[in-house]
């Protein structure tokens, strides 16, 4: 098979998680490309969930109240917030609001260490990108209003492990592909970002037979 061309947007799925930074530079390496190039189709892939109990067999993150006690007590690394305002505001924006406010909640995380857990943070994000944010707040206050972003994340948690049993994030999956996990170790600069894409995509579909390319630490200085 061939590098994708780039005649027609690739649809990709690619599951994240708000926490990691690897997740960080690919969301924003892909939104960055535009709808013209590369079509995105986000899944959560709670990485809280992987940590706690990866079987999902007895804790499920989905099912937390908001103000659970995070494992390790850090309780500015809880997802959910997160993860539950984003499907409030995919049901209720327009992809482009949905946007901003996913790169947003990335860029409060690790450019500014800021609290994502923080439900005012979160509608203040939302808010700047474009939404209403009185009402992500009340969405945010009312139980009921969030029955539908946990049942997604149960059912992108499903498809995930169950499919294809995914492990970690990003993993990406161009339409009726196999999906593949990947890493970047900077964010990708605007004049590399399409020729990454094409590069990358065409390797695990030139080199299908290839499930793993791991490089050792790069760190090191190997003449010493």
């Amino acid at each position: 098979m061939t590098a994708p061309t780039r005649d027609r947007p690739l649809d990709v799925t690619v599951w994240y998680d708000y926490h990691c930074p690897y997740s960080f530079r690919a969301v924003e390496w892909l939104i960055g490309l535009g709808p013209d190039r590369v079509r995105p189709r986000f899944r959560p892939f709670p990485l809280g969930q992987v940590n706690r109990d990866a079987s999902a067999t007895t804790w499920r993150l989905w099912e937390q109240p908001l103000d659970y006690r995070h494992d390790r007590g850090r309780q500015d690394r809880r997802p959910l917030h997160a993860f539950l305002a984003t499907a409030v505001l995919e049901a209720r924006e327009t992809g482009v609001v949905v946007e901003r406010f996913r790169l947003a909640v990335y860029r409060a995380r690790f450019d500014e260490g800021a609290d994502i857990s923080n439900v005012g943070l979160l509608v203040r994000l939302a808010a700047g990108a474009g939404a209403d944010g009185p009402r992500l707040a009340g969405a945010m206050a009312d139980e009921s209003a969030l029955r539908e972003g946990r049942a997604g994340l149960a059912d992108a948690w499903r498809e995930a492990r169950s499919a294809y049993e995914i492990f970690g994030v990003p993993t990406l999956q161009p339409r009726d592909e196999w999906p593949f996990y990947l890493r970047l170790d900077r964010a990708v600069e605007p004049d590399e970002a399409a020729d990454l894409l094409d590069r990358i995509v065409g390797l695990r579909r030139d080199a299908a037979l290839v499930v793993e390319i791991k490089l050792p630490d790069r760190t090191r200085d190997p003449t010493g």
